[in-house]
Order: C-alpha cells, then sequence, then structure tokens
C-alpha cells in the first residue's frame, strides 16, 4: 500500500460504509492499494485511487474508488476562490445532484476527520480517449443547459459556500508574480513565454475595468473549472452524459465565463492543439449558445461572447503568471512539470505563448 496517507486510516468498517453490500477481502488494510493521482491542482490536500477485492454471492471482485482529500479551512472563507472545503459541500446538495445538462460522480461517503479535513469518496469513472471537436461542442451544450436553467431558477444561489467575484480572487493572488514580471521584463530568462511581457501587465493593470464589465454581466451558477481533464464522456440512453469533477471553484460567474477554461486549459494542457483555438472557441460557442437557448435561456450571443473573451484573456494569460514564472527560473520544477504534460517544456513554452497572444488579443476586441 503507498505511504501517501497513513494506511490506519483506512479500514474495512468505513469502506463497508461506502462500498455497501461488499465485505473487504481481508482485515488486513495491507491488502488495498492506494495509488495517488497527479491531478491539476484545484484546492485538494491528494487525490488517491483505492482498490482491492471484495466478496458477494457470486465470488471475488475487483473494486475500485477514488479518495479526494480536502484540507481544514474555516467557514468564514467560504466565498473565497479557494475555499478548501466547497467540494465537500457541493457533493452534498441536490441543487448540483439534479442539475440540468451536466453530471456529477457518485458520492459514496463524505467523512468529516478530527483534524477538520474531509475526505470525500467518488465514484470512480474514466474517459481516456481523445475527443473530436463535435465531442467538446457536445460538452458546451450541456454546459449552456446547465448555465442557462439556472439564470433563470436562482436555485440554491444564496449558498454561503458557493465562490463569487472568482476571478477577482484568482487574479490577486497573482500580484507578487506580476511585479516580478515588471522586474524582468526584459530578461531573456523569461522570453519563451512573456516576449511580449508589457501586453500581460498592460492587463493588469486595467484589470478592475474588465472584471467590472464581466461581474455587470448576468451571472449565473457555474463550474469554473471546465476543461478535458476535468469531463469524462459517459454513454447514455438519451445520448451521451458530460460528467464533471473537480468542484472546488464553483460559484456564481457570468454566463459565458465558463467557457474560458474550456477553451483556455483545455489549450494549455495540450488536448487541442494551439493551432485550432480558434476553431475550437467558435465550436464551443456555438454548441454552448445552444444549450442556453434549449433551456428557455434568451442570451444576447454578443454579451456571451464579450464575456468569454474577457474572463479568457484574463484567467491564463494574467492569473497564471504564478504558476509559470517559478517553472521559468527553477529548474529543479521541471521534471515534474514535463511528467504531468508529456511533452518537452520547450512545446509547453511556445504552446503557453501563443495561446496567452491569441487571448489577450481577443480580450482586448471587446475592451474597448
Amino acid at each position: 500500500m503507498s505511504e501517501a496517507i497513513p494506511v490506519s486510516l483506512i479500514d474495512t468498517v468505513m469502506l463497508a460504509g461506502v462500498l455497501p453490500g461488499l465485505v473487504a477481502s481481508s482485515n488486513n488494510p495491507d491488502a488495498l492499494t492506494v495509488t495517488p493521482l497527479l491531478h491539476g491542482g484545484g484546492e485538494s490536500a491528494g487525490v488517491f485511487r483505492v482498490s482491492g477485492n471484495a466478496q458477494d454471492q457470486e465470488g471475488d471482485n475487483a473494486w475500485s474508488i477514488i479518495l479526494k482529500v480536502l484540507a481544514a479551512a474555516s467557514p468564514q472563507e467560504s466565498d473565497r476562490w479557494n475555499f478548501a472545503q466547497r467540494e465537500y459541500h457541493a457533493y452534498g446538495s441536490a441543487v448540483l445532484r439534479e442539475a440540468e445538462g451536466v453530471a456529477m460522480p457518485r458520492c459514496l461517503g463524505r467523512v468529516r476527520r478530527p483534524d477538520g479535513s474531509t475526505w470525500l469518496w467518488l465514484e470512480d469513472v474514466a474517459d481516456d480517449g481523445d475527443w473530436p471537436l463535435s465531442r467538446y461542442q457536445l460538452a458546451a451544450y450541456h454546459l449552456g443547459r446547465f448555465n442557462g436553467d439556472f439564470a433563470q431558477t436562482r436555485a440554491g444561489s444564496s449558498e454561503p459556500w458557493l465562490s463569487r467575484r472568482w476571478l477577482r480572487g484568482w487574479l490577486e493572488e497573482a500580484g507578487p508574480s506580476i511585479a516580478r514580471l515588471q522586474e524582468l521584463r526584459d530578461d531573456p530568462i523569461i522570453q519563451p513565454v512573456y516576449s511580449d511581457a508589457d501586453a500581460v501587465l498592460h492587463l493588469w493593470s486595467e484589470r478592475d475595468r474588465r472584471l467590472n464589465l464581466l461581474e455587470g454581466f448576468p451571472q449565473t451558477l457555474c463550474h469554473l473549472d471546465v476543461h478535458r481533464r476535468n469531463m469524462i464522456s459517459r454513454p447514455h440512453d438519451a445520448g451521451d452524459q458530460t460528467l464533471l469533477i473537480d468542484w472546488a471553484f464553483v460559484g456564481m460567474a457570468a454566463l459565458g465565463e465558463e467557457l474560458a477554461a474550456l477553451v483556455s486549459a483545455t489549450i494549455a494542457y495540450g488536448d487541442v492543439q494551439v493551432g485550432d483555438i480558434g476553431e475550437l472557441e467558435s465550436t464551443v460557442f456555438q454548441g454552448y449558445l445552444a444549450g442556453l437557448r434549449d433551456a428557455g435561456y434568451r442570451a444576447n450571443p454578443e454579451q456571451v461572447w464579450a464575456a468569454y473573451s474577457l474572463a479568457a484573456s484574463l484567467r491564463l494569460p494574467v492569473g497564471a503568471v504564478r504558476l509559470v514564472l517559478p517553472l521559468l527560473m527553477e529548474p529543479s520544477l521541471h521534471e515534474r512539470e514535463q511528467q504531468q504534460h508529456d511533452r518537452p517544456l520547450a512545446e509547453l513554452f511556445a504552446r503557453w505563448e501563443a495561446m496567452n497572444g491569441h487571448l489577450i488579443a481577443l480580450g482586448d476586441s471587446v475592451a474597448t
């Protein structure tokens, strides 16, 4: 068993509670396998696959389940962009479980630990295949149904654990790194990603104006971290479902803002080539508008496009400086990043540079 979490914390009594009808193959917890999973960040303290064998009337069965550990957090921080316990509440929310358009993995158990952390036991679902652009369009359609339905019902919008002004909070975290970028603006070390550092610094200087525009648009409930690695396609009688994982940022945001992560993070991870970013944008935008329309919400397409463009220009080109700058400056971080992305760093840097240029120009086109 992995030593990533103490073996003594997982016992057969706990597992029997989240896997009803199955009896662990041994009272010895060393019979379990715990595998740490790479994940894109979020606010979890760790994600693990717990697997083993169980017995029922038909004999031995292999099983697996996802354990997500959430760090302790004060309720007074509940509306912050990075409230660590938000997913605990999200997986207990009937509003989200019954949402139109999208689905969540089944939550098989929510456990509060003595140290204030919580454990989420989640259905193990996987979708490792490459998606054609048409599948991204379907996912965007599902997001439009989700966002459009909530924009009309407003069910649960007063929940205190939902994020509010998420993008503003995310950007403020970048402040010290932006100051460092200013100092390094002509240093060759940042050129692979920030050859036009002045464009990023200009965007930072007028972030409040753009955020004010974005926050003035119609607001709805959004997942706020939808991208290829947080989406799972599952066959269903009524057509493929889109399951969303990593609900750590869920909260109120502008109609259209949901697409910012869908495009930018999908490109940043290399799940769609950066040369196809324009086609991806057009494809998901049309799918999203169709979803809003079928949810019965009459959206202003120009306003939805403006919300997407403003959010996308800020989210990674500015907000991710605090993540990218250390990577440019610290060779010790290179191996882990290459492992996570399965690409040479030079390729990653060139992709991020091209993506930033496209998204900054996009934001400029609607912010004037």
